[in-house]
C-alpha cells in the first residue's frame, strides 16, 4: 500500500497528473481486501484531525485501555466520521 503522504503530496500540488495519480492509488486501494476502509484511512490520514485521532488513542493508550478498544474507537471513529473528513477533502483540495 502507498504512503498517505503520497496522496497529501498529490493533493496539495494539484496537476492533472496528479489528478489521475490520486485516482489510480485510490483505485487500487479499493481493489485491496477491506479496501473501502483502507481507502476511508487513506483519506483521513490527508487531514489535520488524523493527529488529534492518534493523540486521542494515545490517551487511552497509556490509560489502560485493551487494544481492542482502541481499534473499537478508530473504528468508531472512522465510520461515524467519514461524511465530515469527506467534505473537509472536498473543500481543501
Amino acid at each position: 500500500m502507498c504512503h498517505p503522504n503520497i496522496l497529501q503530496n498529490h493533493h496539495k500540488h494539484d496537476t492533472p497528473e496528479n489528478r489521475e495519480r490520486v485516482k489510480n492509488i485510490k483505485l487500487q486501494i479499493t481493489r485491496r481486501p477491506n479496501g473501502r476502509k483502507l481507502l476511508k484511512i487513506a483519506n483521513l490520514v490527508t487531514t489535520p484531525f488524523f493527529t488529534i485521532i492518534l493523540k486521542y488513542l494515545h490517551e487511552l493508550k497509556l490509560n489502560g485501555y485493551a487494544p481492542n478498544f482502541l481499534e473499537e474507537t478508530l473504528e468508531s471513529i472512522i465510520e461515524s466520521s467519514t461524511n465530515f473528513f469527506r467534505c473537509y477533502l472536498v473543500n481543501t483540495s
